[in-house]
């Protein structure tokens, strides 16, 4: 996948705008360093963005009943150039597998964080990689330090209260 136009997926507290972006530089993830640079993280599937919640959740010891009110919501997008680690070719190249991608421990994470700032030195836009919360399944990890001409963002067509019944409880089983 070298580019992507479309809509992807997101959970964003109640209510706040989709494509808000003043928390992601203080947060730290698998796919960026905190204060350093930011990264939405989108899912391909509805189902895909409510494992990522749920994997979230866990990972802090909450219960959705514990947890603040969140909303999924798409965002539209076209993007392009794109690092693909869905693909076998791509990750043979990197020296990397799939394991380590989806892995939680801190060397995965740095792992992760490392191909990041390869791909933000390369000008990738986005960086498509395996869920680590649901087999199968892909999210796409955006930066916004790019050249502007290759990111397209806007609002998506939907948004839905993300909460018990919404499919999150089957995570929760």
């Amino acid at each position: 996948m070298r580019k992507y136009a479309g809509e992807v997926w997101r959970h964003v507290p109640k209510g706040s705008f989709a494509l808000h972006v003043g928390y992601l530089l203080k947060a730290s993830g698998r796919w960026n360093r905190r204060g350093e640079y930011a990264c939405i993280y989108t899912a391909f599937s509805r189902d895909g963005a409510i494992a990522e919640y749920a994997k979230m959740l866990k990972s802090a010891a909450l219960s959705p009943a514990d947890a603040e009110k969140r909303d999924l919501v798409t965002i539209k997008i076209n993007l392009s150039p794109i690092l693909d680690l869905g693909t076998e070719k791509t990750r043979r190249r990197l020296s990397v597998t799939k394991t380590q991608l989806i892995g939680d421990n801190p060397r995965d994470f740095e792992l992760c964080r490392s191909i990041a700032d390869f791909a933000r030195s390369e000008e990738y836009t986005a960086i498509r990689s395996p869920s680590a919360a649901k087999k199968k399944e892909y999210n796409l990890n955006i930066y916004f330090d790019g050249k502007a001409s290759n990111i397209d963002i806007t609002d998506g067509t939907l948004r839905e209260p993300l909460n018990y019944g919404s499919g999150l409880t089957k995570y929760f089983v």
